[in-house]
């Protein structure tokens, strides 16, 4: 869990986020405390807001509703 966690990190800090966001939506589907688990949904939350902020039309949509 914490190596993915920093792994999350550094992509989001070299501004890959979609590859940052894949990481953390697999660590949000492992068994981990609900306090680890809130701290990556907004994370995850914030990354997709950074994603949404530059990309445009369905590109954007998919960040904005990726449910």
């Amino acid at each position: 869990l914490d190596a993915s966690f920093h792994y999350g990190q550094i992509l989001t800090a070299d501004k890959n986020y979609e590859q940052a966001v894949r990481v953390y939506s697999g660590l949000l589907k492992q068994k981990i405390s609900e306090d680890q688990w809130c701290m990556l949904a907004c994370e995850t939350c914030e990354l997709y807001l950074r994603l949404a902020d530059t990309a445009t039309g369905p590109a954007r949509d998919n960040f904005v509703n990726p449910c």
